[in-house]
């Protein structure tokens, strides 16, 4: 009888180590390993594709930039994770619902950070690539510990962010980067930052201060006049790139791919403006299917104009 009455009164201390683990593994934001397929960029417009070499290079670099960036994101959230509550869907993330324990994540951060560092180690030996993957994750936790909180700073950090993957994979391929590349990787993140700050703004509107302080610096308004000035610049730069790079000299047709990033950059204005979106840009790039499809044809176009 008694062992009876203490598994009635029994209960459980908290989550089932199985579900912790899977809070630790969605810690690391897999939905936004996308980005780290920038790794690829100067591959793909540098002629390297087909070279299997060079692709299985590029290809572990990208597994070591998930690593990077998962640990980014666990300090990022160990960092944000009283913020985090104020808003309406980051308060699930698995620190902030106290899914995961802090210690769990610290040990996390520190084994991706030692796994991505090898990584790139390895399949670099110049230290080149390491370098690079240590400037990301210098340049990321200065945006966590201050920049983040620094108007129209906070959004030039993350494009720099975005401008080392591409940086990093160009050591990888072993080409030389155009300065038009790195131009319009720059722009493109600055346009997905400042789209997600609007975003972010609408979401959460009262408690938008409670969630980033730097959100008390900018109005819809401002938001509105930078993402017009941004993009426009950003597409305008990419027909400058299909038409005077030595890619696009080389390659007439590729100005045809501007056609689908005018689409992808429009389209993305009218989800952030229209539906109230741009807060993810990650999961509008997987979710929304015309967007997928611009991507889809413009990969096709810039094959078929490089590689045919």
């Amino acid at each position: 009888m008694a062992r009876q009455t203490d598994r009635i009164t029994r209960t459980p201390s908290g989550p089932a180590t199985a579900t912790r683990l899977l809070g630790l593994f969605l810690l690391t934001r897999p939905k936004q390993w996308i980005k780290n397929g920038l790794v690829g960029a100067a591959a793909l417009f540098g002629g390297k594709v087909l070279d299997l070499a060079v692709m299985e290079r590029v290809g572990l670099g990208f597994l070591a930039f998930c690593a990077l960036s998962g640990a980014v994101y666990a300090w990022n959230d160990l960092h944000d994770q009283v913020e985090d509550r104020f808003h309406p869907t980051k308060r699930n993330r698995p620190l902030a619902s106290g899914l995961v324990p802090e210690s769990w994540a610290w040990a996390l951060s520190v084994a991706l950070v030692g796994l991505g560092g090898l990584g790139l180690a390895l399949v670099d030996p110049t230290g080149l690539t390491l370098g690079l993957g240590l400037a990301y994750l210098g340049l990321s936790v200065f945006y966590t510990a201050w920049a983040k909180n620094q108007v129209i700073l906070d959004v030039l950090v993350v494009a720099g962010g975005f401008l080392l993957r591409v940086m990093a994979g160009g050591a990888l391929a072993k080409v030389q980067l155009s300065p038009w590349l790195l131009a319009c990787t720059l722009l493109l993140a600055l346009t997905l930052s400042v789209g997600k700050r609007r975003g972010e703004l609408v979401a959460l509107e009262g408690n938008a201060v409670n969630h980033r302080p730097v959100m008390g610096d900018y109005t819809s308004r401002f938001l509105d006049q930078m993402i017009a000035v941004i993009g426009s610049v950003t597409i305008t730069c990419y027909i400058l790139y299909t038409l005077l790079s030595e890619s696009g000299q080389a390659n007439p047709y590729l100005f045809t791919s501007a056609v689908p990033v005018i689409y992808g950059v429009l389209r993305y204005f009218y989800i952030v403006y229209r539906h109230k979106g741009g807060e993810s840009p990650e999961a509008l790039l997987v979710g929304d299917r015309p967007m997928l499809v611009a991507v889809f044809v413009w990969l096709v176009i810039v094959g078929v104009t490089l590689y045919v």
